[in-house]
């Protein structure tokens, strides 16, 4: 009786090893658990990617992986997914999920801002370029003046900041405008037209690339204008060792002709106020 005990507890060993990984709909089970749903899978080696697509599995570190049987994290999903519950959370800190370009799923970090606050020092614009028309980037703080709040390690140079780290960004500006014109137009009724832009020069390209701007067209009534301006948010993304800057201008109009008239000085910042304001928001 004793040795029948000891046969069967070693047949017993033996069969928990023959079926250390259970398939369901397959004879061919990759993971712990397997189910082929469409029983297309083959006897022997591996299943192809279509073939997978309508299989599960469990695998011995708890992975589950849906439309794959090789899943990389808690859960690994090959397709198309739907959670019907939405209710809200009324949680104070709840966060919203990201999908990065692996498919990972996760929280934002969004401390990653560098806000750019130059000092109160007056951006001289040459009256005689703005007035031709030509394209005046306004200075950047560099390593001498760091950039106040910098938690991305950006760097400056005289005209543009360097993005460190690819991703995607939200940049967002404002500029104040001091201009001031010759006594002697200080009655009449002729326009000032300038141009704000936002740039960004791609890693390993030399032209820069508007993608966001305004335009204000001041009315000369008197001699002095001065005015903050708000440039429109952008999204874009961007690779390390991108430029981002900030440029005013006289515009043109659809033809190429100067717009407005021309000025005496032309100032950036001033009476207290700073240069502009520049967010850079890692997304």
């Amino acid at each position: 009786m004793y040795k029948k005990n000891i046969y069967l507890l070693i047949l017993l060993f033996a069969i928990s090893s023959l079926y250390a990984q259970v398939g369901i709909n397959t004879d061919n089970p990759q993971q712990l658990f397997h189910v082929d749903g469409q029983k297309n899978n083959p006897t022997t080696g591996s299943p192809s990617a279509d073939q997978q697509k309508d299989d599960v599995v469990i695998t011995v570190d708890g992975r589950l992986g849906i439309g794959t049987i090789a899943p990389t994290e808690k859960l690994d999903v090959n397709g198309r997914a739907r959670i019907r519950v939405t209710d809200s959370l009324k949680h104070s800190i709840a966060s919203p999920l990201y999908v990065d370009e692996n498919g990972l799923v996760g929280k934002a970090i969004t401390y990653k801002i560098a806000a750019s606050v130059p000092s109160t020092s007056v951006r001289v614009i040459h009256s005689e370029n703005f007035n031709k028309g030509s394209r005046e980037p306004l200075y950047a703080w560099n390593d001498k003046f760091p950039v106040p709040v910098n938690t991305l390690n950006i760097k400056a140079d005289n005209f543009s900041y360097l993005i460190p780290e690819e991703g995607d960004y939200m940049l967002s500006s404002s500029i104040f405008t001091y201009a001031t014109f010759a006594e002697e137009d200080s009655t009449s009724s002729k326009l000032l037209f300038i141009g704000y832009d936002l740039e960004i020069q791609k890693k390993g390209e030399t032209k820069w690339t508007r993608v966001a701007g305004t335009r204000k067209t001041f009315h000369r009534i008197g001699n002095i204008i001065n005015e903050t301006i708000s440039i429109p948010t952008a999204i874009v993304r961007l690779d390390a060792g991108s430029h981002v800057r900030l440029v005013v201008y006289r515009t043109r109009d659809k033809n190429g002709v100067l717009q407005g008239d021309p000025i005496e000085n032309l100032y950036i910042g001033g009476l207290g106020q700073d240069q502009y304001k520049l967010n850079i928001k890692k997304l």
